[in-house]
């Protein structure tokens, strides 16, 4: 690894001759790549059914068991502050190797199978992750829960049966502490606005609160504890809330496009 350019949520990072731009550590181009970014500057990417890490200029590989799981279904890599890799799958769910051992969880109902969208670490250590879940159209229910948290010792799920805002997760950013929800706590994009999660509980934030289409695709914060969302396909172009009110930035207001699929901030 060599080359880095770094500016605030945006770096770019030359790895095996190819410079691959990370937004908020996920991999936006060129396309195609599965990969994570940490704030240390680690890069972990996926080739084939090699994991590779890239920090502090070592290099080192980490096989997954081709008979256990499909890593051509994998879709987020994940490497928390334990180190451990953690890999989310359209179609087999959540795997995290501790260091020695591949954990796959497989006696955990709720993970079975999920496609995973993505995985986040809060400032507690709490891993997060968000998955869209099977929809049964025979009973007309989705089949298991869409947010999901490890504090390290056993898991927690929500859905909208706890009060989120829908069963899709399209991305999970971590709130400072300090900022409107006061003590932190994440942020749900989803495709019905966003939900602010906390330990006192949920808040949804949609078409009530002021959110003009409020189909989220890309979610981040700035410096303020701002939230930014892109819609991609539904527009209207950037939204960002700010503790109290939802604002807009549309190409009628000067911005490029309408449609845009990913989104970071920089300095």
């Amino acid at each position: 690894k060599a080359n880095r350019t770094v500016s605030g949520g945006i770096a770019v990072e030359e790895i095996d001759g190819t410079a691959i731009t990370f937004f908020d550590g996920k991999p936006v181009c060129p396309s195609g790549i599965t990969g994570f970014r940490g704030d240390d500057s680690s890069v972990v990417l996926l080739n084939g059914w090699t994991v590779s890490t890239h920090s502090a200029g070592q290099r080192s590989e980490l096989e997954i068991p081709k008979e256990l799981y499909d890593a051509g279904e994998v879709q987020v890599v994940f490497l928390d502050s334990k180190k451990r890799h953690w890999l989310g799958s359209s179609g087999q769910g959540l795997a995290m190797h501790d260091g020695t051992n591949w954990n796959f969880f497989r006696e955990t109902a709720e993970l079975v199978n999920n496609p995973v969208s993505a995985i986040v670490e809060d400032k507690t250590g709490t891993i997060w992750v968000g998955a869209v879940p099977s929809y049964d159209k025979s009973n007309q229910t989705f089949q298991q829960p869409n947010l999901h948290a490890f504090d390290g010792t056993s898991w927690h799920h929500f859905s909208p049966h706890d009060n989120l805002g829908q069963w899709n997760v399209a991305g999970i950013v971590v709130l400072n502490e300090g900022s409107f929800l006061k003590d932190g706590g994440i942020a749900v994009g989803n495709r019905a606005g966003v939900s602010l999660v906390n330990k006192k509980g949920i808040i949804n934030l949609g078409v009530k609160e002021g959110f003009e289409r409020p189909t989220v695709s890309s979610l981040t914060k700035d410096a303020n504890g701002n939230i930014w969302m892109s819609p991609l396909f539904w527009g209207p172009g950037i939204t960002w809330f700010d503790g109290l009110a939802f604002h807009s930035i549309k190409k009628e207001d000067g911005i490029f496009s309408d449609q845009i699929r990913h989104i970071a901030v920089d300095h």
